[in-house]
């Protein structure tokens, strides 16, 4: 199965926030299961973003990134692609995606968001990659 590379504290806001679509400057064709695997990289931005625009209650989400774990956190499953580029000036657009699209942005739509019980230590990759079977092997579901 494959996996996906996203700067934290956007993996927590997928996982228990449903946020979807996941903003990215490229398309895929691929559909399916898909593991998340949080980054070691940090948006300070997300959280105040999300919180301003109504997305996530204020205060729901820790703003400390030692509060956000690295390595595999969930699972979600891609089932579709919007294409359409300044979703918020064109009105007319064929993009479905809510308030979390970011303009010019192919947004993939990610649903059936589930956390693993504790995350997986490993290295992330650019692009859609495969985690190693053994890091697989380790993972335990959140009830």
């Amino acid at each position: 199965m494959k996996a996906l590379s996203v700067s934290r504290p956007w993996t927590t806001l997928i996982l228990q926030f449903d946020k979807s679509p996941e903003n990215r400057s490229w398309p895929t064709s691929y559909r399916g299961p898909l593991w998340l695997h949080a980054a070691r990289s940090w948006d300070a931005d997300a959280i105040p973003w999300a919180e301003e625009l109504g997305l996530i209650p204020v205060g729901a989400v820790s703003r400390r990134s030692a509060d956000h774990p690295t390595g595999l956190v969930g699972q979600v499953t891609v089932t579709g692609l919007c294409s359409a580029w300044s979703v918020r000036r064109e009105p007319q657009s064929e993009c479905w995606c809510p308030l979390w699209a970011a303009d010019n942005q192919y947004h993939w739509l990610l649903t059936q968001p589930r956390s693993l019980a504790e995350p997986i230590a490993c290295r992330g990759a650019l692009g859609l990659w495969e985690p190693a079977e053994d890091v697989v092997a380790q993972a335990r579901w959140s009830t």
